[in-house]
């Protein structure tokens, strides 16, 4: 973590928190916006203090940031391993920006109140944890973005009647899938080049 970060984050004295994890814990420069929505857009939280994915097994950083709402989390390098993510229960907007090593969602069963969740470059068994559950109290994303991602399964995803305010899917061009999304609630399918 850079210098000036850790006194950042050290001297922040607010009750909510939003990390951006870098490789090397420097400022990203911008943020991609993910959204069509400018409501959700709006609705980004932006980070308040850049860590390094080193940070994350510092165990004085991690109580550190462990210590207030974290309500955004930006992971702009690729990481090992994800689980840090069930320590942020407040949880609003995630943003995951290169995500080859992400398996699966599991970690929004600890999130209780996410509304945005951003995904590029996974390789995911389902994405069934977007689907709400009545009898959970959990509050799932309502906008979802899947850039460049492969989803095995979305069956549960299909028959659900589940609402989202914005749902969006953008593959090559040559993966040929929109058929198979089609029919999702508010769904946007874009499709790139290679």
């Amino acid at each position: 973590m850079l210098q000036t970060e850790k006194e950042k984050l050290f001297n922040y004295d607010e009750e909510y928190l939003s990390i951006a994890i870098t490789e090397n814990g420097e400022s990203y420069g911008r943020y991609p916006i993910p959204w069509d929505s400018t409501s959700n857009a709006y609705n980004m939280k932006l980070p308040n203090v850049y860590i390094s994915k080193d940070d994350l097994h510092n165990d004085e950083i991690m109580q550190k940031i462990c210590s207030f709402k974290v309500n955004g989390c930006y992971i702009f390098c690729e990481l090992d391993n994800y689980d840090f993510l069930n320590r942020f229960v407040d949880m609003y907007d995630l943003n995951i920006y290169s995500a080859h090593n992400l398996k699966d969602i599991s970690f929004l069963k600890s999130f209780c109140n996410c509304r945005l969740m951003f995904i590029s470059r996974a390789h995911l068994k389902d994405i069934d944890l977007v689907v709400s559950n009545t009898q959970s109290t959990i509050a799932y994303p309502r906008n979802v973005a899947l850039y460049n991602c492969v989803v095995d399964d979305i069956s549960k995803l299909k028959e659900s009647n589940c609402y989202f305010h914005e749902f969006i899917i953008s593959n090559p061009k040559s993966r040929n899938e929109r058929l198979r999304w089609d029919g999702i609630n508010n769904l946007k399918y874009y499709e790139f080049k290679e």
